[in-house]
C-alpha cells in the first residue's frame, strides 16, 4: 500500500491551506513528486513536518488523499 497524499489530503492532514503545501514545495520546504498530473508528496514528509514544527496531526491515519 503506496502512503502518498495528494496536495490536497496533505494540507489537510497539516492544517495548512493548499497555497501553502505548493509554496513549501517550490521554496524546497517540502519533497514532492508527480504522477502525470497529480502532484504527490510521501507520507514521511508529514510526519517531519509534524515532528519538526510540534504540530498535532490531524486523524493521520484516515486521511482523504492517503493511498
Amino acid at each position: 500500500m503506496n502512503k502518498d497524499f495528494t496536495v490536497d489530503g496533505f494540507a489537510y492532514g497539516a492544517n495548512i491551506s493548499r497555497i501553502t503545501v505548493y509554496r513549501m514545495i517550490k521554496a524546497g520546504e517540502l519533497f514532492a513528486y508527480k504522477v502525470r498530473n497529480s502532484t504527490r508528496i510521501p507520507y514521511g514528509e508529514l510526519a517531519r513536518l509534524q515532528q519538526e514544527n510540534q504540530i498535532k496531526p490531524t486523524y493521520t491515519n484516515q486521511l482523504e488523499g492517503c493511498k
